[in-house]
């Protein structure tokens, strides 16, 4: 499964918006809504499997690897 170009855009806007942050206070407002998306990536990877749209899982899957690697990049930051 490939990611969706949707999704595609989504991550690089947020690691944009990382690579831009110039003080803790936009990085810490990005933390917050990375672990929030990675939140509702979650719930939504549930719904889906409940509701047998496993294609929607795959790419709620994607998103949350993809939202798991922004977080440890902020962190490296």
């Amino acid at each position: 499964v490939k990611p969706s170009k949707e999704l595609l855009m989504e991550s690089l806007e947020m690691r944009e918006r990382l690579a831009n942050a110039s003080s803790p206070e936009e990085i810490r407002q990005l933390t917050i809504e990375t672990m929030e998306n990675k939140l509702e990536a979650i719930d939504s990877i549930k719904q889906n499997f409940n509701d047998r749209k496993l294609e929607d899982a795959a790419q709620n899957t994607i998103k949350l690897k993809y939202l798991e690697k922004l977080t440890e990049e902020i962190r490296n930051r």
